[in-house]
């Protein structure tokens, strides 16, 4: 043994020692392990020791022998902790998962047990998730976006949750929505866009720049910082997949007072901070989210269509068209079907053209637009359909 000793700290040794440790272990006992333990403590360096507490089986007797060590040992012991995920939600797991927390793993710990998260008490899911987004990554694993989510919505549906904190770590995490399967994970931050023209105005702040804003000289143009990069980029993704409009409730039925009520706000507090043109840019895409279906009673929207009249706004009517072509997607066909589906999206935006103009004739404009663009679409589909027949 004391000469499995002087290679505990050889990289090349490692798995032999390892072995070696754990057949010890395995035919002493963990009783008599705990006690040889005790006298090595004072004949082994922190360091030393420190790496045969990471090759035993972690249980509660070796963790409270771990408890009795130097400082530096209990640390350099957590940091390496590395025994996988955990089975279930007990004492022993609690106390891991806060000691890995405590020196900076949050990450890993969060990694390591997000199918447990409806046993966990509140206040630890709140303090795994803060500890994860203020971790370093080098003594972390890598992100595990499925972990966030778990934790994130086992937390949005506790009563005791602290939303501020929730919102805190939404705007954290709004970046991942773009590896996510799930936007729900940012709930929160919609609602607030929903509700507060301000939020809405923060983030014109943070993707755009000043409307009148003069070039700068190519030598005079300082570097953005990063925290001003991150904040445009959760911008950008947040208004990219908002779709809670103002004033609209869950099944559709829209607040004309409320959602005017919202407009004006957003418009004079842009206005103070050069970003007015932006209000219609992103008014435009979320307005085109709005549900077509046709078990949407309130389909089509006549009270939007009644406030973007009001209006009139080119850069509104403009990205508003934009939503709502590319709210499609793509399509898929056979070789030789040509343009059916660009006829009838041609004939569905007629139908709506038809509806609209007599009381919005602005916004039939926008669906006639609509129509005529997927017509020459047809006709290119058609072309492309003719030419593949005659090339077979």
């Amino acid at each position: 043994t004391e000469l499995v000793f002087n290679l505990l700290l050889e990289p090349e040794d490692d798995k032999f020692v390892c072995g070696y440790l754990q057949g010890m272990e395995s035919a002493r006992g963990e009783e008599e392990t705990i006690e040889y333990l005790e006298g090595l403590k004072y004949r082994l360096t922190d360091k030393e020791l420190a790496a045969v507490l990471h090759y035993l089986f972690p249980s509660p007797q070796l963790f409270a022998f771990v408890e009795t060590t130097k400082e530096p040992i209990q640390k350099e012991y957590w940091i390496k902790y590395s025994y996988g995920s955990f089975g279930h939600y007990d004492d022993t797991s609690a106390y891991v998962l806060n000691k890995m927390v405590s020196v900076g793993r949050s990450l890993d710990a969060l990694t390591g047990s997000w199918h447990m998260v409806k046993d966990m008490p509140t206040e630890l899911l709140q303090n795994l998730l803060m500890g994860s987004i203020q971790c370093s990554m080098e003594i972390n694993g890598p992100i595990d976006i499925l972990a966030f989510e778990s934790y994130l919505e086992e937390l949005h549906q506790r009563e005791d949750a602290d939303k501020d904190k929730l919102i805190a770590l939404e705007w954290f995490l709004v970046p991942l929505l773009r590896h996510s399967s799930s936007k729900d994970i940012v709930r929160l931050l919609f609602e607030k866009l929903q509700k507060e023209p301000e939020f809405f105005v923060e983030l014109l702040t943070y993707l755009f720049r000043l409307e009148n804003e003069k070039e700068e000289e190519p030598d005079g143009k300082a570097d953005s910082k990063p925290a001003e990069e991150n904040n445009a980029i959760r911008a950008f993704y947040l208004f990219r997949e908002w779709h809670l409009i103002p004033g609209v409730d869950k099944n559709g039925v829209i607040d004309g007072n409320e959602l005017r009520n919202w407009i004006e706000k957003a418009l004079r507090l842009a206005k103070e901070v050069d970003r007015e043109k932006f209000v219609y840019v992103e008014l435009g895409e979320v307005f085109a989210k709005y549900p077509e279906s046709k078990d949407n009673p309130n389909w089509p929207p006549k009270e939007l269509f009644a406030i973007m009249e009001e209006l009139n706004s080119d850069v509104l009517f403009r990205n508003y068209s934009t939503g709502m072509f590319n709210k499609r997607g793509f399509t898929t066909r056979g070789g030789y079907d040509g343009g059916d589906i660009e006829r009838d999206n041609a004939a569905y935006f007629d139908d709506l053209k038809s509806q609209c103009l007599p009381l919005y004739p602005h916004v039939a404009k926008v669906f006639g637009g609509l129509a005529d663009q997927y017509r020459q679409m047809a006709k290119e589909m058609d072309d492309q359909a003719t030419i593949a027949k005659l090339d077979y």
